[in-house]
């Protein structure tokens, strides 16, 4: 693989800072919803850990592997997402309110990928291919949540 400038491994790297904010947010949330009841929405979230963790550690390979000098530890690209375990009455958010944040961050997430791959400068194409299949299984992601969110909602196709 060609060398890919600067600016396109801080591309990277703040795509695989994104990915370790889903992780962290999606492993919130299974910490909040209750275990029996939510089960499969807990089951689908830790589908969701894997593929963030996975596109995380591709993307960190992608950059590494590029022989560019590596920024300095910048944590430009992070979007932690914010979900409160409880607030001041002590109680936690709804099934509800977290698919809703969960989907709010997924949308920030989709707008980033886009903007990265209208952002990122020649590169190898396999780079190119890589981004935009993991910014489609995103987008995938995305609506499934929001069938979850909706269920009586007709399914686009």
């Amino acid at each position: 693989m060609e060398k890919i400038g600067k600016e396109n491994q801080q591309i990277l790297l703040d795509l695989a800072a994104i990915n370790q904010d889903r992780v962290d947010g999606y492993r919130t949330a299974i910490g909040i919803l209750e275990k029996d009841s939510d089960a499969e929405l807990i089951a689908r979230f830790e589908e969701y850990m894997q593929q963030a963790q996975q596109f995380k550690s591709t993307l960190i390979s992608l950059a590494l592997h590029a022989e560019a000098e590596r920024p300095n530890n910048q944590e430009s690209g992070r979007m932690p997402w914010v979900i409160v375990a409880g607030n001041e009455d002590g109680a936690c958010p709804s099934r509800a309110s977290l698919l809703d944040i969960c989907i709010q961050e997924e949308l920030e997430c989709k707008k980033v990928y886009q903007l990265s791959l209208k952002n990122l400068e020649q590169v190898d194409e396999s780079v190119t291919h890589i981004l935009k299949s993991q910014s489609e299984a995103q987008e995938t992601l995305l609506r499934e949540l929001q069938a979850i969110q909706n269920p009586t909602s007709p399914e686009e196709s």
